[in-house]
């Protein structure tokens, strides 16, 4: 599969110019290869380049270019380059407020990448602005019985849990745990995974002088 997409490649820049969308497709493709195989570290130089054509042209504000950027982020988190991975999942949701407004699911997809980047960073307390506005748009959004607002409710309540707030995290836990059962999502992975995290949030919660609660 590597040598057929640098086989394409070779050709669409042969045939087009650098930045035509025929070379970039091509591109695209060779950086879906390599992630297949799990070579992260050849991916994002190649996804790089993608990111700087699209840039030239399409702008700032495509979707496409938005969408390459944030993959770009989140290769850079998976190799540990995270002041990179930030500054390009922080660019990614000011981009996509521009060009889809506040109410969008991709602006809720872009804020949910940015807490989890800040989460993976141990910055738990810059990560929960951003997923309490995700949570709330997307309550406005889908709807608050939806599986993408359970899901961020709850792993709303992990990050309260995690800074020590047991009480709210309980409440969110529960919520997205009574949730995922109303809609009959019993062997989920998120309900079990809500679960664990709502007894152990108990077991803390029970440790915890009330007063520090």
């Amino acid at each position: 599969a590597e040598a057929e997409s640098l086989s394409v490649l070779a050709d669409a820049r042969h045939v087009y110019h650098e930045q035509h969308e025929g070379s970039l497709g091509a591109m695209a493709r060779l950086v879906g290869v390599h992630l297949e195989m799990g070579d992260i570290a050849y991916a994002a130089p190649l996804q790089s380049q993608v990111l700087d054509a699209m840039r030239r042209t399409c702008g700032p504000e495509d979707a496409g270019t938005i969408e390459a950027l944030a993959s770009l982020a989140g290769m850079q988190a998976s190799l540990g380059e995270y002041d990179a991975a930030l500054l390009g999942a922080e660019e990614a949701l000011d981009c996509s407020r521009r060009l889809y407004g506040d109410e969008s699911s991709k602006t809720i997809e872009a804020l949910s990448n940015l807490a989890s980047l800040h989460s993976r960073m141990a910055q738990d307390e810059d990560a929960v602005p951003l997923l309490t506005e995700a949570v709330a748009t997307s309550r406005r959004v889908y709807g608050s019985d939806q599986p993408t607002t359970l899901a961020l409710t709850g792993s709303l309540g992990i990050l309260y849990s995690i800074l020590g707030e047991f009480v709210k995290a309980e409440r969110l836990l529960k919520e997205a745990v009574s949730g995922f059962a109303a809609a009959n999502m019993l062997e989920s992975a998120e309900i079990v995974h809500f679960r664990a995290a709502l007894r152990e949030n108990a077991v803390r919660l029970e440790r915890t002088p009330k007063g520090k609660r």
